[in-house]
């Protein structure tokens, strides 16, 4: 990490290069949370605007073929019941990619591992050079 303690150093010194060290190391740990937590946010940010824009154009898809297969059930049923009945698979399959989605974004991890990784080394080498 730093320098290799004098063997004619105090004890005053000694600890006062530690205080120094341990300070210069949490920074260093703060901002490597900091940026870790930017990279992860950065992506969550790009996946939900590449979602939303691909639900839309398939929203609006969907929506017309919809139609278009009300359109020719209707030849056997009654147009009010055809709509209902693809409004009804559209809700269906909606509900379905819904909570899909939901379960993905509970999967994503938002805790900064390389940095909780980095704290928990640091914390051992901190007691090591306590000894």
């Amino acid at each position: 990490m730093g320098a290799v303690a004098r063997p004619d150093a105090s004890l005053t010194e000694l600890i006062g290069e530690l205080t120094l060290e341990t300070a210069v190391l949490v920074r260093q740990e703060v901002q490597l949370a900091s940026a870790e937590m930017g990279v992860k946010a950065r992506d969550a940010a790009r996946d939900a605007r590449l979602t939303i824009l691909g639900g839309a154009v398939a929203q609006a898809g969907f929506v017309t073929v919809l139609l278009a297969v009300a359109f020719a059930v209707a030849e056997w049923i009654p147009l009010w019941l055809s709509a209902l009945l693809m409004g009804a698979i559209a809700l269906l399959g909606g509900t379905s990619l819904a909570l899909l989605g939901l379960a993905a974004l509970k999967r994503l991890d938002p805790i900064p591992t390389e940095a909780v990784e980095a704290l928990r080394a640091d914390r051992a080498w901190l007691k090591e050079r306590l000894r």
